[in-house]
């Protein structure tokens, strides 16, 4: 169970010409992997998720022990964006924290272009917790119907890898 791990994927944002308010491509995680608008265990885990948002705007969407709001931390938004009906090539780095400081790190790669580094990072608050999978869940986010895409739309996803990374 790696301490550094590095995820990449080749995926595309949907299909349709106009991007939904919100929606969500697989996350590293880790432990439990919190997610949801819900009261968390939060010392159980992490989840480091993709999102994009209007205009293929993207983000990291983090569930974290640390998280500032209830429904995850949006960070980086509009650091890169993802066009409609064109593959791109999204990695992620996750460094986890030395449990009881908050010197963990996340990078992203868009098609080989560093777009987003964050560090000062608490992802865990015990050295149980490990990079250990990933959460795969698409959707469009929100709770009511006013997150719903007006039309059908589609995404696809290949090319999963997870690897314990070197240091850098």
């Amino acid at each position: 169970m790696p301490r550094r791990a590095a995820c990449a994927t080749a995926s595309a944002s949907s299909r349709a010409s106009t991007s939904p308010a919100a929606a969500s491509c697989p996350a590293s995680a880790g432990g439990e992997a919190p997610r949801g608008c819900t009261p968390a265990e939060l010392a159980a885990g992490f989840s480091a998720r993709l999102m994009w948002r209007a205009a293929g705007e993207g983000e990291l969407y983090l569930y974290a022990p640390d998280r500032a709001a209830r429904c995850g931390d949006s960070i980086g938004r509009g650091a890169f964006r993802l066009p409609a009906g064109t593959w791109a090539e999204l990695a992620q780095e996750v460094v986890l924290n030395t449990p009881g400081r908050a010197d963990g790190r996340i990078r992203l790669w868009l098609d080989g272009r560093p777009v987003l580094d964050r560090g000062g990072l608490l992802l865990r608050e015990t050295a149980a917790v490990r990079v250990d999978g990933l959460l795969f869940a698409s959707f469009f986010g929100g709770s009511d119907p006013s997150w719903a895409s007006p039309r059908d739309q589609s995404a696809e996803f290949s090319g999963f890898e997870l690897w314990e990374a070197a240091a850098r």
